[in-house]
């Protein structure tokens, strides 16, 4: 099966500095076949037999840990699903608005994105949109609110340990890779 591999906090904010080459031979190490990196933050292509995601993040979070003595979350999606779940994206979100911000929150199990949701809180609907698929929120705010925004306040609760965040523009970069893969 072909999947999709987004680790948490690779090569962000001066942590986790990996090289996108060590990180592929790491992932071959693994067995996993015609692994791609994609960017320099953490997102690969691979392919494998293992049928359950679940049990591939665990490898693959052992793997890295191993190789590089620190721990990575990892949200692994077979490649149909994640490029479905792009597809399903409600109209409003990634629109291209010009003053708004679009986001994806990928919530890594064992954590719920309804439990993310709930610590997030309301939103000012005015400003920000929320809207979850799967395991998978959809966020959008406009600019000039950004910055007041509840996702925004999320990054500084404990619950934002369990996501991994990709900007509208990488993640549409990343669902034409999935979809070419």
């Amino acid at each position: 099966m072909k999947y999709i591999a987004l680790l948490r906090g690779i090569n962000a904010g001066g942590q986790g500095r990996v090289s996108m080459s060590d990180l592929k031979a790491c992932f071959e190490a693994q067995g996993f076949k015609n692994v791609a990196t994609k960017f320099n933050s953490g997102n690969l292509l691979f392919e494998s037999d293992e049928k359950d995601a679940a049990r591939l993040a665990v490898t693959c979070e052992s793997a890295i840990a191993k190789q590089f003595g620190f721990h990575v979350l990892c949200a692994v999606f077979a490649t149909k699903d994640f490029v479905s779940t792009v597809e399903d994206a409600p109209a409003w979100w990634a629109d291209d608005t010009p003053d708004s911000r679009h986001d994806v929150l990928f919530v890594i199990p064992p954590a719920k994105p309804s439990e993310v949701i709930k610590a997030i809180g309301p939103i000012n609907e005015a400003d920000e949109k929320l809207a979850s698929y799967g395991s998978v929120i959809f966020w959008s705010a406009r600019n000039p609110a950004y910055g007041r925004s509840q996702v925004v306040k999320m990054f500084n609760i404990p619950v934002y340990e369990q996501i991994t965040l990709r900007s509208s523009t990488t993640t549409k970069k990343l669902y034409k890779a999935a979809k070419e893969f």
